[in-house]
């Protein structure tokens, strides 16, 4: 039984490579969205934090709370502490002075709002609180997703935002005022930054970013083409595949004459 299946892949070795290298090509071309059909997990890649005491504290450059928008990560900033007093103009931080940055902004009546810079617009996308600040404890969540998408939620109150060009500037992050010096915030609380990407799961990321990459694809694609043409040309080369007919009447004639009793042959 093993015999007779040995010869046959022997015989058929190039329609079987060429099937391989099919099978193979399709899971190539399908290996993105195959990737995609993985579990995925949330993975904390940075996190920074700052306590705001009655006056502001300079962290300066942070490059990374902004990266987390460019680059399609979800950033995270919680506030949460206690407000004095309604003033106006109290920004809670700023991570770069003016409209260039990321700040919280609330009024004298209690209005809230987050600005993020909008480089489309050369101004910044605002996204207000439905909801409105009180003197006394606090809580404030901001999520962007995706880099577009904004979620601006105080308390049990959610608002959201988008844009498709947020470009903010982390240059100097300052907790306890924003936009400039003048509009210091009242009271005590904590600020926490977090960025968090989504990994595969059984998949390292740089396996992933290797198969979204059109450049090692369409490499890779090329060099399995080429095996397939060149199999392709084996099995259809007549050459190839025709048996060597001079060695054939030797070949018998031979095997005759050793089969020939000793009597034949006197």
């Amino acid at each position: 039984m093993m015999i007779p299946l040995r010869n046959m892949c022997r015989e058929h070795r190039e329609l079987l490579l060429s099937g391989v290298m099919g099978v193979l090509l399709a899971l190539f071309l399908m290996s993105p969205q195959l990737i995609q059909l993985l579990p995925s997990q949330q993975v904390k890649v940075y996190a920074f934090s700052s306590q705001f005491d009655g006056q502001p504290v300079e962290v300066g450059d942070q490059p990374r709370i902004c990266e987390a928008i460019t680059d399609g990560s979800r950033l995270v900033i919680r506030v949460n502490g206690r407000l004095n007093e309604l003033r106006n103009y109290q920004n809670l931080f700023q991570t770069a002075d003016q409209n260039s940055g990321i700040r919280i902004e609330i009024d004298e009546s209690g209005a809230s709002a987050v600005l993020i810079a909008d480089r489309s617009e050369l101004t910044f996308l605002a996204v207000p609180a439905t909801g409105a600040v009180t003197p006394g404890r606090f809580q404030i969540l901001i999520q962007i997703v995706d880099g577009r998408h904004v979620t601006f939620r105080l308390g049990n109150s959610v608002a959201t935002g988008s844009s498709e060009s947020l470009q903010p500037l982390c240059s100097q992050v300052i907790v306890g005022h924003g936009f400039d010096s003048s509009r210091i915030s009242s009271g005590r609380f904590r600020v926490d930054f977090s960025a968090f990407r989504e990994q595969r799961r059984f998949v390292s990321p740089a396996m992933e970013r290797a198969v979204a990459n059109d450049f090692v694809r369409s490499v890779a694609l090329g060099v399995m083409v080429f095996c397939l043409i060149l199999v392709a040309l084996n099995i259809t080369d007549p050459a190839a595949r025709r048996p060597d007919t001079d060695e054939l009447p030797d070949n018998e004639e031979n095997s005759g004459e050793s089969n020939r009793s000793p009597s034949t042959r006197e």
